[in-house]
């Protein structure tokens, strides 16, 4: 399966497909699925999706899990949301868009009762690679540490929307304990 066409969160839209080709014009090689990664997270860091959850007004933070992960990657370019989940979708639409093979993955890390990062398929070494855009990645690219505990992978979080309902219901009413 093909994991370059649009999806339901990680849409496209002319605002999604003219930032790629702009981010696309600041990689060296533009078959490297990690230099793409280091030029996507850089621009997501430098535009508020920054590691520290407080982005400067207008921006916003999710409210919670769901919110995170089933607003549209076209509705983000104009009205970030720092968070995991609209990183991953955002960081998705736009290395699709660069025409590379991208997954979302749900997980969990220590500093993050929910997780969300990528994985991406190399054409060049037929890899997958997996890549977080939060501070919660090592170097440049984010590569995911052992810290990252995958629980899923999918195309689109509307894929996984009852497992996202379910995790997000558990964890408010432990939260309310």
């Amino acid at each position: 399966m093909k994991y370059t066409k649009p999806t339901f969160t990680a849409d496209s839209s002319e605002k999604i497909n003219s930032l790629a080709a702009m981010l696309k014009r600041n990689i060296k090689d533009v078959s490297s699925s990690e230099q793409s990664v280091i030029v996507v997270r850089r621009w997501l860091n430098d535009n508020a999706y920054n590691k520290s959850y407080s982005p400067p007004r207008p921006h916003r933070t999710a409210k919670n899990l769901i919110e995170s992960r089933t607003i549209k990657a076209s509705e983000l370019v104009d009205r970030p949301m720092a968070s995991c989940g609209s990183q991953t979708t955002l960081g998705t639409a736009i290395l699709r868009a660069m025409g590379f093979k991208v997954k979302m993955v749900h997980g969990k890390h220590p500093k993050s009762h929910h997780h969300a990062w990528i994985s991406i398929h190399d054409e060049n070494t037929k890899s997958w690679h997996e890549y977080d855009f939060t501070g919660y990645g090592i170097g440049p690219a984010g590569i995911i540490t052992p810290e990252h505990i995958q629980e899923i992978e999918c195309e689109d979080w509307n894929d996984i929307i009852d497992l996202l309902d379910k995790q997000h219901i558990e964890y408010t009413n432990t939260k309310r304990r």
